[in-house]
């Protein structure tokens, strides 16, 4: 309905209809694709919980099966986005394929995948959308057909069934609005963004950057931050009138804990440096001069963050901010996935989302976006493999994780230096005229 209502503002007439049949094939193709790979088992024992936690939310209800779950599973670690959509999807299970609440396999593992597959077309239709209108419609179909055939996205939604997407498209969607010259579309980037975190804790990286951008327009920042809390105040509501607020906010409060592994399989700074022995060590012990992993990790995402807000605050603040957002959203992201103790090697997706419009922003920032993403696909697929042949790749090449760890590392600091020098780039482009303008003045008067 959004494209339909969108479509004569970016076309008229049979043009615009033209575009609607190729982007509704684009969805199509994409949502076949991803058909053909879901009755993959995927990682058994993610696809067990998730489907427990369906169930659980259409058995007990939404509020409840945050702490009550059928068959002993365990208690949801996401927030109550990614459960409210699981009981609607469990719904729709029992409407359509079996009223007894029977659990037929493999429809009900499919079932599961249908959140995240789902939001895998809306951000290719969100993307189209914001491409076509800041470029023309070849970039927005463009972007489209990448996300329909898009491997890391196709591998964590169709094979693994997790929903990272999710909160990924409402943090690119809040980056979008909260760019915006007005102040009412970032009223409603602040509802994404609130969307975004009651989905998954980790877009609470995002705020920083979101506030930061913000800063100049204290009216959008109020806007903003009110629409957000009011969200997130109307989710909350039911579990305070149930007389148990903890069973949602333990989710947030316990994201950290995770740290107590160094690495779970994310091939990153510390898989770097210390290969399999990371997935050993604690995160929590001390390493260097009586500070433990965890603390030097956050150390080092909190000075790369720091970072990144210097180098791009003037695109940030002036001009056509989105591009530019989303490249400091995937700087920040890859960050916080290379230097953080407890990382899965899932927590580097959203690069793949929000970095997405780096491929227009030059070609030193488009190639570190494909080789970030390659890299991320390479990891993903060590963990869970798409096809047999990363497999027989591992069993070549024993060090593959340690190599792709290098790899994001020094990607990393590429991406830091094309930040800073760009950023250089245009603030030259943007003083050279005042420069010519005062030579002219001084010209005039000699």
């Amino acid at each position: 309905m959004l494209l339909l209502r969108k479509m004569p503002s970016l076309l008229p007439g049979r043009r615009a209809t033209l575009l609607t049949v190729v982007v509704t094939i684009i969805l199509l193709g994409g949502f076949a694709l991803r058909l053909w790979f879901s009755p993959h088992r995927g990682s058994p024992g993610d696809l067990n919980i998730n489907q427990n936690w369906m169930r659980s939310a259409a058995t007990f209800g939404f509020v409840e099966s945050f702490r009550t779950q059928v068959d002993g599973n365990m208690w949801p670690n996401h927030g109550p986005v990614a459960i409210g959509l699981f009981a609607i999807t469990e719904q729709a299970y029992r409407t359509v394929v079996s009223s007894s609440e029977e659990v037929v396999q493999p429809v009900h593992m499919i079932y599961s995948k249908l959140p995240a597959i789902s939001f895998d077309l809306l951000l290719a239709l969100l993307l189209f959308l914001i491409m076509a209108r800041l470029y023309d419609r070849k970039a927005g179909l463009i972007a489209a057909g990448i996300v329909a055939v898009h491997p890391v996205l196709i591998l964590e939604s169709a094979l693994w069934g997790q929903t990272d997407v999710i909160y990924s498209f409402f943090v690119l969607l809040s980056l979008f609005l909260v760019t915006r010259p007005t102040a009412l579309p970032a009223g409603l980037g602040g509802v994404a963004y609130a969307l975004a975190v009651l989905q998954k804790p980790h877009a609470l990286i995002f705020a920083p950057l979101l506030l930061f951008i913000l800063l100049p327009k204290w009216r959008s920042l109020m806007l903003c931050a009110g629409a957000g809390l009011l969200t997130a105040g109307i989710t909350l509501l039911p579990f305070y009138l149930a007389g148990h607020p903890e069973s949602v906010m333990r989710i947030y409060l316990n994201a950290p804990n995770e740290a107590w592994r160094l690495s779970w399989r994310a091939y990153n700074a510390w898989w770097m440096l210390f290969g399999d022995n990371a997935w050993e060590r604690n995160g929590l012990e001390a390493f260097f001069f009586g500070r433990s992993y965890r603390t030097i990790g956050l150390a080092l995402f909190g000075a790369s963050y720091a970072y990144i807000l210097t180098v791009m605050r003037r695109r940030l603040w002036n001009g056509e901010r989105f591009v530019p957002s989303t490249m400091a959203a995937a700087a920040v992201a890859l960050s916080f996935f290379l230097w953080n103790a407890g990382m899965h090697e899932r927590y580097l997706f959203s690069v793949a989302v929000v970095g997405l419009p780096m491929l227009w922003a030059g070609t030193r920032l488009r190639t570190l976006y494909v080789w970030i993403t390659a890299l991320h696909y390479a990891n993903l697929a060590v963990v869970l493999p798409l096809i047999s042949v990363e497999n027989r790749l591992l069993a070549l090449f024993p060090v593959l994780p340690v190599f792709i760890a290098t790899q994001l590392v020094v990607a990393f600091f590429l991406l830091m230096h094309a930040l800073w020098t760009d950023g250089k780039d245009a603030l030259t482009e943007r003083l050279r005229p005042r420069f010519v303008a005062a030579l002219l003045r001084s010209a005039r008067k000699a």
